[in-house]
């Protein structure tokens, strides 16, 4: 596992690399891509991205021993590969227990398949534009302890319920850098907070720094972890 420059988390285990791209409104300039390109030296399959898994990397998390938010797969798509082989990764995260795992993916279809999901994970999908919205309606059905939705790069307004979701990460496309209008946002956090605006079961939203817009709101779900004075995520307590 490697610490992390990624603001809503602290460590990504890629055990998985690589994405199918299907569907991918950001194939052309994915940053996940870019970066398993220059592992071309260590593995052929990291430069081709094509999706497959790295065994050496499997059990990290069980070597960590403090407490941790961990993004599992910042490289790729954790239920791109073999049903058997995103089963492991499952079997890693029940074992550590101790941790709470960070599960994003595009394959939302996938998703009913390996319920139930242990209770230290969140399940969450990536929505770039409407044409998305899909993967919520699948999310919607699986029952976790955190369901989230990465709107990164927002593309467009979302015109679809929010209110049930647990957190909600909005972000600016970089490299080249394209901003979202702030009435795509506005109707994001108009959607997350459903009839009630001052409803506490309302999803968190965390607005990456890259994102221009303000006020600046940087909340994670639950009690367990905050945002610490450091800029990065912490435990509470």
């Amino acid at each position: 596992m490697n610490r992390t420059e990624i603001e809503w988390t602290q460590f990504t285990w890629n055990y998985v690399v690589g994405c199918t791209g299907e569907g991918c409104a950001v194939r052309d300039i994915c940053y996940a891509r870019a970066q398993a390109k220059r592992q071309k030296h260590r593995c052929d399959l990291c430069y081709s991205f094509r999706p497959h898994v790295h065994r050496e990397r499997l059990t990290e998390p069980l070597h960590r021993k403090t407490p941790s938010l961990i993004f599992a797969v910042s490289m790729g798509d954790p239920l791109a590969v073999e049903d058997l082989m995103t089963c492991q990764m499952f079997t890693i995260i029940m074992r550590a227990h101790w941790h709470t795992f960070q599960i994003l993916t595009k394959q939302a279809q996938r998703l009913p398949a390996f319920q139930p999901y242990p209770g230290n994970v969140w399940v969450g999908v990536t929505v770039n534009r409407h044409d998305d919205v899909w993967r919520l309606r699948c999310l919607r059905n699986i029952r976790a302890a955190v369901r989230f939705a990465s709107l990164e790069p927002l593309y467009g307004a979302i015109d679809y319920d929010l209110s049930w979701l647990d957190w909600i990460i909005i972000g600016a496309q970089t490299r080249p850098e394209e901003q979202p209008k702030p009435k795509w946002v506005e109707g994001i956090l108009k959607r997350a907070r459903g009839r009630d605006p001052l409803d506490p079961r309302n999803p968190r939203v965390f607005m990456k720094s890259n994102l221009r817009y303000e006020p600046k709101i940087q909340a994670f779900p639950g009690r367990q972890w905050r945002m610490g004075s450091s800029g990065r995520p912490e435990a509470q307590g």
